[in-house]
């Protein structure tokens, strides 16, 4: 309920000029595909090719921005300027994190989803009694298997976006944790580093005692 209404009063501008944002990224793409179908000219079609590479980096730095305003509550183009000079400064790539959870996501949703489609139709190929023949029991499983796989690869597409978009948010509360010093979610950041710096260096200091040393970690 809070969410909702800091979205609808607090937030609404930065969501409606990111919304802006996306609508002229997705006509201008429509316009590059446009153009590469229709024309013949080789430089028309490399010029459509690096614009909707453009597109690709304004809808990925639109989309971190929209992350770093949830997380400060500033405006748009400062949320932008904010989290690209923050992974900049620590040298994270965000991009690669993101293309590589988009990439497991996507295919634990094809997965799920023919496993969904495969055990519907082995199930109603081995209960279904009518119709009689063995080819019209097949096709009535053939189509209820379909359906099975759709609704699941929806369902899962919108459930693996939302969960795409809280790493993204996860990996730019960790480069705010290097800014501060101090992590807020140790064992969020125990588990991402490794994979996204793992020459990133833990220091864990015991408190200061006559005649005890210090304990440093290095993993």
């Amino acid at each position: 309920r809070a969410a909702t209404r800091i979205a609808l009063t607090l937030s609404l501008g930065t969501l409606c000029f990111s919304s802006a944002v996306l609508v002229v990224c997705n006509l201008l793409r429509a316009a590059a595909r446009s153009a590469q179908r229709n024309s013949d000219n080789y430089l028309v079609v490399l010029a459509a090719c690096c614009l909707q590479c453009l597109l690709d980096c304004v809808e990925f730095l639109n989309k971190f921005a929209v992350v770093m305003h949830a997380i400060t509550g500033d405006d748009f183009c400062t949320s932008g300027r904010s989290v690209t000079t923050l992974l900049k400064r620590h040298g994270l790539n965000a991009w690669f994190v993101d293309r590589i959870a988009a990439f497991v996501l996507g295919m634990t949703t094809v997965a799920f989803a023919v496993l969904a489609g495969g055990a519907t139709y082995v199930t109603l190929i081995s209960t279904l009694n009518s119709p009689g023949s063995v080819e019209h029991r097949q096709v009535v499983a053939g189509v209820f298997a379909g359906a099975a796989a759709a609704i699941g690869f929806l369902i899962l597409t919108f459930t693996c976006s939302f969960i795409n978009t809280v790493v993204d948010a996860s990996y730019t509360c960790l480069a705010l944790d290097f800014d501060a010093g101090a992590p807020h979610q140790p064992p969020l950041r125990d588990a991402l580093i490794p994979i996204v710096k793992p020459d990133y260096v833990v220091v864990v200091g015991q408190p200061v005692q006559p005649g005890v040393a210090t304990a440093t970690a290095v993993p």
